[in-house]
């Protein structure tokens, strides 16, 4: 199981279409250039069951706070 996003100083988006798209805005309409972290979490598929993705969920919730970028 993957899970990946993409994070900017008062954006978030799974979405590479609209991470074009929020960058080319924020640099039009206001002249900043936005500078993107692309976070990613992996756990192993062979061993990948229920629980395994109950404690992915678990830790994602955990992490999210963490490196939430600042607005």
């Amino acid at each position: 199981m993957y899970a990946y996003w993409f994070a900017a100083r008062g954006h978030e988006t799974p979405l590479h279409l609209e991470r074009m798209l929020l960058t080319a805005w924020d640099g039009i309409a206001h002249g900043v250039h936005l500078r993107w972290a692309y976070v990613a979490v992996t756990t192993e598929r062979p061993s990948f069951t229920q629980s395994r993705k109950g404690a992915l969920e678990n830790f994602l919730a955990d992490l999210y706070p963490l490196i939430q970028p600042e607005s």
